[in-house]
Parts: C-alpha cells; sequence; structure tokens
C-alpha cells in the first residue's frame, strides 16, 4: 500500500502527538510515517525482588514507543514458561519457573493509540506465600504474544521479553548490601528490607553501627517484631538517622511492642511519622523507640505516635511514646506528638507522652516536648508518667494536651517524682480531666525535696471526687502511708521559685489551690514569687481552698500540728473567683484568699491577691467551730514568732494584702520586686523570659 508522508509541526509540543494535531487536519485524514514503530515491553522493577511472606508487592507493565506507531495497535502479554530455558541456555544460570500462584496480571490486553509512546497498563502482583520457602530466586518472563494493527512495528528479541527475578526470604536471609556494622562503614539502610537485615546484624556484646542513607517506608513491614527483646537484651547499638523519616511503622508485639523492644546504645538525628504501637497487657514497656531504654544516649529524635493499649488494673505498664521506660539515659532534643489511647475502662500505669517510667539510674531528659492527648490509670503525666530515680533533673520541657485518668499522681507535664527532683525552664498547656487524688496541672505530686524554678502550667484542673488538686502540683511532700509524720529530711525541703499557673481549678472535694493543693504535714517548703490566676471552684467541699494554696497543714483535733514551717515570698494570688460554698456541717478547714488554712509557725512575707477578686468560702458550722463564713481581710507578714492568728484549730486562713485597686498583675509583681531578668512585666500578666 502507498504511504503519505507529512511532518506536522505543533506549536509548544515536544513530540508528535495525536490529540495535539487533530484539529489541523481534514476529518478523518490520518498521518502515516515510512519508518515502523519500534517497541519494547516494560515491567517498573527495580533489580531482584524480594519479598517475606505474607507480603505482596505490585507492578506496572506497559509497551513503549521508542519511535511511535501511526495506527492503533494492540497487544496480548502472557508469562512464557519456555523463555526460562532459553534465557539459562544464553546466560549459563538454572532459574526455575515463578509458580503461577506466586503472582497474578490483572488484564493480558494492552491498548497503544497512534501516536503515543506508552500503552495502557497492567498490574503484576508478586506473592511471597506462593513462593516455595527455599530462599531460590525463580524467574518469570512476560512476553508480548501477538501485536494487533495495521502499523509497521519493529519488536527485537530482547524488548518482546521481561524477565522478573523473584525471591521468598526469611529474615534470617536478609543481608545488608553495603557497610559492614563498624563505626567507620556502618551498615548502610536505604529500604524496608534494609530494617530486616538490621536484625539479623546485631551482635551479642558488641556495638553494631547502622546509618540511614535515605527515608524508608515501613508500610509492608507491618506488625514489626522488636529486634532485641529476647534475654540477656545485650546487643548494643549506634543508630545515625541521619536526618531522615521512617514512615508508616508499626508494632504490636506481645512482649515490648516498638523497634528496638531493648534499646541500648544510641539513636541519633531520626524522625518516626505515622508510627503506631499497640500494646496489650505486657508490662515489660511500650514505645516507638524502644519498650526499654537502659544506658542509652537518644538525640534529635522527632516522632508522631498512636498508641493504643488493652491493659487494665496493673497490667500493660510503662507505656511512653518514645520509650516504655527509661533507665540510666540521656535524652535531648525529642519532639513527639503522641495520642495515647486506653481501650479498657481504667487503663494502664506509668503512662508519658515521651516516657512511662523514669526507673533505675538516673536519666537526664533536656529540651523535650510532646503534643497529644494522653489516657491512662496511676502514675500519667504529659511527658513523663513518673520519676523514680532520686535526685533527678529534667530541663527545657514540654507538654502540650488533655490527660485523662482514673486514679492519683496525675500531672500535665510529669505524673509525680521521688524526692530530690529537680525541674528548670519547662511548662504544660492543656487540660488534666481525674476522679482521684495527686494531681496538677505541671505535676501529680513529688516525695519532696524537689525543685521547680522558671516553670509555668496553662492547664485546667477538673476533679469530680477526690482531693489534693492544684493549677501547678497537687502535693510536694507526699509521704509514705497515713501516718502522722514530720520527716522534713525525706519529704519537706522543696522550692518553688519563679513559677505560675493560670489553669482553672474544679473539684468535687477539698485542698485545692491556684498553684499548690496541699502541703501535708512538712516543714521547709518555700514558695518565692509565684503566681496563680485561675478560678478555684469546690463548691459542697469542705475546703481547704486558696488562690494560691489549699493548705499547708496536718491533722485535726488533738492531732493537729503547730509546728509545720512553711514559707511564702513576694507571691500573689490573682484568682477573679475562689468559691467554696459548702451547706455541709464541717469541723474541717478554712478557706483563704492566698491560702486556705496554714499552720501558724509558717512565714509569709509580702504577698499580695488581686483586690477585685470574688471570694465566697461559707459553710454550716458545727459548736466546735464556729464558723460559718470567711471573708478577706489585709493581713501583716508573720513568722514563727510573730504567728498568724488562728482563732480555732484548722481554721487559719491566710489573704495576705490586697493590691492596689486597679492594678495588673505585673505592677503587683513590680511592687514586691520581681527580677526583671527572669520576669517580662511589660504586659498585664507576668511571664517568664
Amino acid at each position: 500500500m502507498k504511504r503519505i508522508i507529512r511532518t506536522l509541526l505543533c506549536a509548544g509540543a515536544a513530540a508528535v502527538m495525536f490529540t495535539a494535531c487533530e484539529e489541523e487536519l481534514p476529518h478523518n485524514q490520518k498521518v502515516q510515517f515510512d519508518t515502523p514503530a519500534k517497541l519494547n515491553l516494560n515491567v517498573d522493577v527495580n533489580g531482584d525482588v524480594e519479598l517475606m511472606a505474607p507480603k505482596t508487592k505490585a507492578y506496572t507493565i506497559t509497551v513503549q514507543a521508542k519511535e511511535i506507531a501511526d495506527d492503533n495497535l494492540t497487544f496480548t502479554i502472557k508469562v512464557n514458561p519456555d523463555k526460562v530455558q532459553e534465557y539459562n541456555t544464553a546466560n549459563g544460570t538454572d532459574y526455575e519457573i515463578v509458580p503461577a500462584e506466586a503472582y497474578s496480571i490483572s488484564t493480558n490486553t494492552l491498548y497503544l493509540p497512534r501516536y503515543n509512546r506508552q500503552s495502557s497498563t497492567s498490574t503484576l502482583t508478586l506473592k511471597a506465600d506462593g513462593m516455595p520457602d527455599d530462599g531460590k530466586t525463580r524467574l518469570l518472563p512476560i512476553t508480548i504474544e501477538k501485536i494487533e494493527g495495521n502499523a509497521e512495528t519493529v519488536l527485537e528479541a530482547n524488548d518482546s521479553t521481561f524477565y522478573v527475578k523473584f525471591a521468598r526470604v526469611t529474615i534470617a536471609g536478609i543481608k545488608f548490601k553495603e557497610g559492614d556494622g563498624t563505626e567507620s562503614k556502618p551498615y548502610i539502610i536505604r529500604e524496608s528490607q534494609d530494617m530486616l537485615a538490621l536484625a539479623n546484624s546485631l551482635k551479642s556484646g558488641a556495638t553494631t553501627h547502622f546509618k540511614m542513607e535515605a527515608d524508608v517506608d515501613m508500610a509492608d513491614l507491618s506488625e514489626w517484631a522488636p529486634v532485641n527483646a529476647v534475654a540477656p537484651y545485650d546487643k548494643a547499638v549506634s543508630f545515625d538517622g541521619n536526618g531522615h523519616k521512617i514512615t508508616n511503622f508499626h508494632s504490636n508485639a506481645a512482649n515490648m511492642p516498638s523497634f528496638f523492644g531493648v534499646l541500648k546504645g544510641s539513636v541519633r538525628n531520626l524522625t518516626f511519622e505515622r508510627a503506631r504501637i499497640e500494646n496489650g497487657t505486657s508490662n515489660d514497656g511500650a514505645g516507638v523507640l524502644a519498650g526499654q531504654a537502659i544506658n542509652a544516649t537518644i538525640t534529635d529524635v522527632t516522632a508522631e505516635v498512636d498508641m493504643s493499649v488493652d491493659g487494665s488494673d496493673g497490667t500493660g505498664t510503662k507505656v511512653g511514646g518514645l520509650v516504655g521506660s527509661a533507665d540510666g539515659c540521656i535524652i535531648k532534643n525529642v519532639n513527639m506528638k503522641t495520642y495515647v489511647t486506653a481501650t479498657t475502662t481504667k487503663g494502664p500505669n506509668f503512662v508519658g507522652g515521651m516516657v512511662g517510667m523514669c526507673e533505675g539510674a538516673v536519666s537526664t531528659i533536656e529540651n523535650c516536648h510532646n503534643e497529644g492527648d494522653i489516657t491512662g490509670y496511676f502514675f500519667v503525666g504529659g511527658l513523663v508518667g513518673v520519676v523514680v530515680p532520686e535526685n533527678s533533673k529534667m530541663s527545657g520541657c514540654s507538654a502540650k494536651g488533655v490527660i485523662t485518668a482514673g486514679a492519683r499522681y496525675i500531672g500535665g507535664l510529669i505524673g509525680y517524682a521521688n524526692k530530690g527532683f529537680e525541674i528548670t525552664d519547662s511548662h504544660a498547656e492543656g487540660s488534666v480531666n481525674v476522679v482521684n487524688p495527686y494531681c496538677g496541672g505541671f505535676m501529680g505530686a513529688s516525695q519532696g525535696q524537689m525543685t521547680a524554678k522558671r516553670c509555668w502550667a496553662a492547664v485546667d484542673v477538673t476533679n469530680t471526687a477526690q482531693t489534693q488538686n492544684a493549677g501547678f502540683i497537687g502535693n510536694p511532700g507526699v509521704k509514705s502511708g497515713n501516718a502522722l509524720v514530720n520527716d522534713d529530711s525525706k519529704y519537706g525541703n522543696s522550692l518553688f521559685e519563679d513559677c505560675y499557673a493560670t489553669g482553672n481549678i474544679t473539684v468535687g472535694n477539698r485542698m485545692a489551690g491556684g498553684f499548690i493543693g496541699f502541703i501535708e504535714g512538712v516543714s521547709g517548703v518555700t514558695v518565692r514569687r509565684c503566681y496563680a490566676s485561675g478560678d478555684v471552684i469546690a463548691k459542697g467541699t469542705l475546703g481547704p481552698i486558696g488562690g494560691l494554696i489549699g493548705g499547708a497543714v496536718q491533722g485535726s483535733g488533738s492531732n493537729f500540728k503547730t509546728d509545720i514551717k512553711f514559707t511564702l515570698e513576694k507571691s500573689i494570688a490573682w484568682n477573679k473567683k475562689i468559691d467554696n460554698t459548702s451547706e455541709k456541717e464541717s469541723n474541717g478547714y478554712s478557706s483563704g484568699g492566698i491560702i486556705g488554712a496554714v499552720c501558724p509557725t509558717s512565714t509569709t512575707t509580702d504577698n499580695l491577691r488581686r483586690s477585685d477578686m470574688d471570694f465566697i468560702a461559707t459553710r454550716t458550722p458545727v459548736a466546735a467551730y464556729n464558723v460559718s463564713k470567711f471573708e478577706l481581710t489585709d493581713q501583716e507578714n508573720s513568722t514563727p514568732g510573730s504567728p498568724l492568728p488562728c482563732p480555732v484549730v484548722n481554721v487559719c486562713p491566710y489573704h495576705g494584702k490586697a493590691a492596689a485597686a486597679g492594678a495588673t498583675c505585673s505592677q503587683a509583681a513590680k511592687t514586691l520586686g520581681w527580677p526583671e531578668d527572669v520576669w517580662d512585666l511589660s504586659g498585664e500578666m507576668p511571664k517568664l523570659k
């Protein structure tokens, strides 16, 4: 048939395309070429395919036109077993064919419109489950069986068949392609298969080095088994994320669901995105990096983690977004977005947005942050659930989110810390919702001898049932048991300096304050240059309720102690409202503008309250405690030698003095001489610099 050749130039087009030039041709006129179309079959496989059962992986099959055709073409493709022997003969190999149950092809027909360079597509799906479990690589030859259409074509033999090499592998069979695990030549991680090789490369009693050279999506490695979760847990790592990301990590292992299981060594410069951790009833810990971190260094890590916990009544414990527990660790520059959801009513114990429990040796935590909602039972914090080692330190940390818990020791940043805890330059934001005692916007409680400097909380605290709740800390000196033990060497001598709380406190029981809930029978606690500004609402309760501190006393009646030494200096109660209205008969505590009830041997120096504070504190008195209403009144400074007047045991409110009418809180702070290298007093409310 005679051919007519016409050259068309289409403005702005890089190739001759029918759709681009059709309007320039007479109706039904077709462009013909005097050279045949050059074609090849292509599958977007890059190298050999290795999959673990039960994984599958999909690839795209197309026909490519190196030289375009002047007519529509239709191709029939198929798997041709005869090509395996041809390949083996030509290459000196002995491959077997991939079994039929190990693959599927979505369609055997491909369509290539005239003037186009790529055909329609078919999907090749490889299935590891269908492969023999012998580690052998097998061959899958996909070939063009038939071409239909009027265009002339050229199809070389090596262009008509695409060979896919496919093997089913086990973790034990996967090895690294680069590196030897030493410090100078770390194993190189570029893809998810390299993560499997990591598990095979750890060495007992030694440190193995790894470095990421690309982001890795672990979606095809769901239900990850931690790599160091079998005693004696002696396989250490040096893992350098090198600024890369691990996405779609998921572990629901029965023991220590996490990446490492037990982490020893170091992890740095790493990001997790869209990680999921599911913990059942295991008490060994759960977190995206590790269930337990022991003598580990973790720096410059960012993680987004959703955690689901089934445990309750003491099971499923030590749950942290980063690590379940930390023992003698250094954790610095960590940014978390952790959401912990308990699937049972009571939920797990020792829960934190970053660390569930600090235990064993002292851990150092600096510049670490979490944003996310946390649910648990006992010892729950926005960043750390509980700090057990004495004399632990934390600085430059924060947490933001909703904390919900069913038991005691709950805090916006930390649930509970043992004695000697020191924290500086840290804060919490959000809300705390609880039904048991020892809860605070910043910390639930400590055992004593703690120090907090330049810290703040903007956390609303709601407790419908129990005592000792506050905007900053519920109780700074919780004692063992309920005995009236005045052991200041263990439980007292805490310092709160240059701190504040702005959250509202709403409780269904007594002992609540805008800053501290209750200081229970211990001496040596000092609060200096601190303020609270949230409302304190405790309707129907029996006190003590205070703008700054609920109470600083111990006992009642014949057990009432008169030698508790507490110090409050240059602090401010800037609460708009304090409401402790009760119709109950009460022989309990008083309520005050600054402190609800304080031991007369305390020292109070130059403390101010808001001049227009709405203060309501009424109750139905009994004969022995004939006080039905407490009213604000200015009081002078007090010392043990010049004590506050306490007309009745437990009825010793402290109101301080009213600030100047119309003054802002910052202006009040200036009159008290607050240091402006620490405080920004330029606005209405003081802020830490």
